[in-house]
């Protein structure tokens, strides 16, 4: 029923050499009793005669607590089981090792020390005890290694690797008791009473201590406001029976001292910054008076009572080490900074608890941190998920939750991005709760270095016919491969604003390949156009736009594509075409102008050439059906002329006469299947011609598929045009002007008609 002061204590209590007076026995025993009752709980008064064993007794005594009923009687049946050899041999043992104190194996996990506490108490106030002893050895060669074993040679508890269970920690707690007990019971123990169930605290027994050798010794001790050291102020006198004639001798080869005083004591470090160095400390006693009364002198030729000693104290902790670089030294300004940190724990065999590692950048604006970027590594494992981690600003704070051994390595990536131009120092901290921190730091550059973008402007061909569809194509790039042209502009317009129309719905904008049209902000109008793209540009990247623009005039058509950025000056690239009449006739229609989904649209496309004598070569009609309709290919017919051929691929037509002259009139003729997914939609498609030395041209036709399952009858064939779309027709609404007539005639005639026949059947 013990504290662990006990086990400490009665070690150091074997170390001590100061002889105690006998005539102190008495004094000590009767400041005891002045001591209230409420106060003492069980004084086990060790008496070797030993300054020592009497503070280590007062300090533990006063540290006690006792409990009450059946428990107590079952833990006092436990301790008298022990026979007179078992007690011998404790105490043998104890007062025969030169060992300060237990040692374990290994370090006891923190749920087995929270145990430990817990089992303790529930063993002396609860009487929970283990199913066997522990196993004891003398010597360290008869250690049972992966088993719970407690070694006599060097008091060391031997513990497996595993987490010790319950009965093996009762195990430990039993045998620390049982030996506690009999070298009490060897060294003339004496137990004070107590009422139960109080307590006393460790401030409360040093207080005591305090007075004990106050009262007992005389001793004054005082301790430093900031725990670093103490003073002893004893009444007592040291002779030395030896000291030599002047001459005989050197003094500093005297070793034979008549009294000797030993003073132990311990010492916490508290402060981080000791784990990092060894700790100096010196032990000094200062020059006293002689019996005449006179201050000894510090002399060279008469032994001074003034001296001191040093000593260095060893610290075995972890040390963390922490080194940190970026991908590059330079950044332009919009780049991406890439960082790795590296954090390791260098002793061997140590384990740094609870690693966390902050990142913190001197300049609080002109970067910014990539939080989806961040990414935490553990031994290659990725740990980002388990680690609470806190950005904020100019700085990141990641508490991994992990320990690190000598084994081990933590990785940490990211990414920043640098807004402004300037210098920028960041400095990465790593921490764990038993080491000091450990930092490093990183400088780059970030310069604003300007882009220059260029523009490339292309059409498809260089001279159209009226009625023509050209089709144009922008390509910008940015040309320095260390910069980074912002929020990239392009637009686009014509001079002469009559006779072209840019569609704006064919207009493209393609970065890297990839289509960002529905990204961009786009307005357009018949000529000209603008493309906010909100994308940046490097020299890695091409930027694409295409469009087309139908023309309505003959004439030479100049147009300028622009491009720039945030921070790149406008460029430009111009392009001219010229567009002339067609040299062709072109006409095409559909057999109807409103359809169902099932219906087959016929389709008729006619082509000729308008000038006298000429003759074109190679002459290529095509026709692309659209989405909605599927083309009929055996549907496919060539009237006018003998030579040419048929090509079909999907819904694209082609067909290609070698030589066709003045006089000659093609008619193509073809059928397109209406699908489900033309329902509701007005579908247009077109005809073009072209061939070596004449302006070609294109029809277009328009056909409607209302959104029911029925057609709507057309009254005539769609009217065909050479360069635009064919006139849509239209039912008649209430109060039109349309002829009537024939409608009520149909009427009446039908009804007659009917009369007539039920007259016949009925008679």
């Amino acid at each position: 029923m013990k504290d662990y002061f006990d086990v400490k204590f009665s070690e150091l209590l074997q170390k001590s050499e100061f002889e105690l007076p006998n005539s102190y026995e008495m004094r000590f025993q009767n400041t005891l009793e002045k001591i209230s009752a409420k106060k003492a709980k069980r004084y086990f008064l060790l008496f070797h005669s030993k300054v020592a064993a009497v503070i280590a007794l007062c300090v533990v005594s006063l540290s006690l607590s006792i409990g009450a009923g059946a428990a107590i009687n079952l833990y006092i049946q436990r301790m008298n089981s022990l026979n007179e050899e078992e007690m011998l041999t404790y105490n043998s043992e104890v007062q025969n090792t030169d060992k300060e104190a237990d040692s374990f194996s290994r370090q006891l996990s923190k749920l087995e020390r929270d145990k430990m506490l817990e089992f303790r108490e529930e063993y002396e106030t609860e009487g929970r005890f283990p199913t066997k002893e522990i196993l004891k050895v003398q010597k360290k060669s008869e250690v049972v290694h992966g088993e719970l074993c407690f070694c006599v040679e060097n008091s060391t508890f031997y513990l497996p690797k595993q987490e010790l269970t319950d009965d093996e920690l009762l195990q430990i707690i039993d045998f620390m008791e049982k030996r506690d007990y009999s070298v009490r019971k060897k060294n003339s123990v004496s137990e004070l009473p107590s009422s139960e169930n109080e307590k006393v605290s460790e401030d409360e027994a040093v207080e005591f201590a305090k007075k004990i050798l106050a009262d007992v010794y005389n001793l004054d001790i005082t301790y430093a406001e900031n725990g670093s050291g103490f003073s002893i102020q004893t009444p007592y006198n040291m002779n030395n029976s030896d000291i030599p004639c002047i001459g005989i001798s050197p003094y500093k080869e005297m070793t034979n001292w008549t009294d000797k005083m030993i003073v132990t004591y311990e010492a916490t470090i508290t402060d981080e910054a000791a784990l990092s160095t060894d700790l100096k400390n010196t032990f000094s006693v200062p020059a006293t008076k002689n019996t005449n009364g006179d201050l000894i002198k510090d002399d060279e030729l008469i032994p001074s009572g003034g001296g001191q000693d040093d000593a260095d104290v060893k610290m075995k902790a972890p040390t963390l080490e922490i080194t940190k670089k970026s991908n590059k030294t330079q950044y332009n300004v919009g780049e991406n900074g890439t960082y790795e940190l590296i954090v390791k724990q260098t002793k061997e065999n140590l384990t740094a608890k609870n690693v966390v590692v902050t990142d913190t950048f001197v300049q609080q604006e002109g970067v910014k941190y990539d939080t989806s970027s961040l990414k935490v590594l553990l031994n290659k494992e990725d740990i980002t998920q388990e680690c609470k981690i806190n950005v904020e600003g100019n700085q990141f704070k990641i508490e991994t939750g992990k320990d690190l051994t000598d084994e081990d390595k933590l990785v940490i990536d990211y990414q920043v991005n640098f807004e402004k131009e300037g210098q920028y120092t960041n400095t990465a901290v790593s921490k764990a709760d038993n080491t000091n921190e450990d930092q490093a730091n990183n400088v780059v550059e970030v310069k604003e270095i300007t882009p220059e973008l260029s523009i490339k402007k292309s059409s498809d061909k260089h001279e159209y016919a009226v009625g023509n569809t050209g089709t144009y194509t922008l390509t910008v790039k940015e040309k320095k491969s260390d910069a980074t042209a912002k929020n990239v502009v392009v637009k686009d317009y014509f001079v002469t604003g009559d006779g072209i129309n840019i569609i704006p719905d064919s207009i493209a904008v393609i970065l890297n390949k990839e289509d960002i049209t529905k990204d961009c902000k786009i307005i357009a109008n018949a000529n000209e156009f603008s493309i906010e793209t909100g994308r940046n540009m490097t020299s890695q990247d091409e930027l694409q736009v295409t469009y087309q623009v139908n023309f309505t005039k003959t004439g030479t058509y100049q147009n300028t594509a622009i491009t720039k950025g945030d921070n790149a000056e406008e460029v430009e690239a111009d392009n001219t075409v010229d567009v002339k009449k067609q040299d062709v006739t072109i006409t095409k229609d559909a057999d109807q102008k409103r359809y169902k989904v099932g219906d087959t649209v016929k389709y008729k496309v006619k082509v000729g050439l308008k000038k006298e004598n000429t003759i074109s070569k190679n002459v290529v009609i095509r026709d692309q059906i659209p989405d909605g309709m599927k083309l009929d290919e055996n549907s496919i017919k060539v009237e006018g002329i003998t030579d040419y051929t048929i090509n079909v691929d999907g819904n694209k037509m082609e067909v290609k006469i070698p030589t066709l002259r003045y006089g000659e009139e093609v008619t193509v003729t073809y059928e397109a299947k209406v699908l489900k997914g033309a329902l509701g939609k007005t579908l247009t498609n077109k005809a073009d011609v072209n061939g070596e030395g004449i302006n070609g041209g294109e029809a277009k036709v328009t056909v409607e598929v209302p959104n029911t399952t029925k057609a709507t009858p057309g009254s005539s064939t769609p009217s065909s045009t050479s360069s635009n779309s064919g006139t849509n027709s239209s039912m008649p609404k209430t109060g039109d002007t349309t002829n009537a007539t024939p409608y009520a005639v149909a009427v009446i005639l039908a009804g007659i008609a009917a009369a007539i026949i039920y007259k016949k059947k009925k008679k």
